[in-house]
């Protein structure tokens, strides 16, 4: 496959333009952290082309506050099957979206923050990354910082290496471990700094 040029004179830094390269980036590289969910999804060849992605962006609805969505998720990047929509509602339309359980009642992520009137990404990033709560991260008010969690000892960033050699994927380890999938990744590139796990690095005598 012929490589896409991604870098456009004068829109490089543009949302949109970014929008169209990570599209293209998420189907084609096995680096994208997303890729698995895209191995047989494909850009169609009119949209190799920023300007032709452009344009069709902008006469069918493009704001800045939208996310690009397929319409069938079985479907490639097409004009006929893509639309612009809310991130919320881009979350439904999804076989990986986020399930929460909220007062004992199992819902989509995207749902509970509609109850609360609260963002979507704020929250996911709360909850999912961060690994908050769900209840405090819906509740808790925005400019609060993530709780402290306690450090962790030796014996446990050994096991979350050994989990992640057992096949589990950084949010499973997370689960586990009772951690930030932020921290599991961390470990696993080799971060364990003091200030992480509360173990002081031996000096040289």
């Amino acid at each position: 496959m012929e490589k896409i040029k991604c870098d456009v004179d004068g829109v490089s830094g543009d949302r949109l333009h970014r929008c169209w390269r990570n599209m293209h980036y998420r189907c084609t590289s096995k680096k994208h952290e997303m890729h698995k969910y895209y191995v047989n999804v494909s850009v169609c060849d009119d949209w190799r082309s920023y300007e032709a992605f452009s344009a069709w962006a902008m006469a069918n609805g493009y704001e800045d506050d939208l996310t690009i969505d397929r319409i069938d998720n079985d479907g490639d990047y097409c004009p006929a099957n893509c639309q612009w929509t809310t991130p919320s509602k881009n979350s439904r339309n999804t076989r990986r979206a986020v399930m929460v359980t909220l007062d004992g009642v199992d819902m989509p992520l995207a749902d509970a923050c509609d109850l609360y009137s609260v963002a979507y990404n704020a929250i996911y990033t709360r909850h999912v990354i961060n690994g908050w709560d769900i209840k405090t991260a819906l509740t808790a008010p925005i400019k609060d910082v993530a709780p402290k969690r306690p450090k962790m000892s030796y014996a446990q960033i050994m096991r979350v290496v050994v989990l992640r050699r057992e096949g589990f994927n950084h949010r499973e380890i997370a689960t586990k471990m009772d951690t930030s999938i932020s921290i599991v990744q961390n470990i696993l590139s080799g971060k364990t700094s003091s200030k992480l796990t509360g173990i002081k690095k031996r000096t040289k005598k």
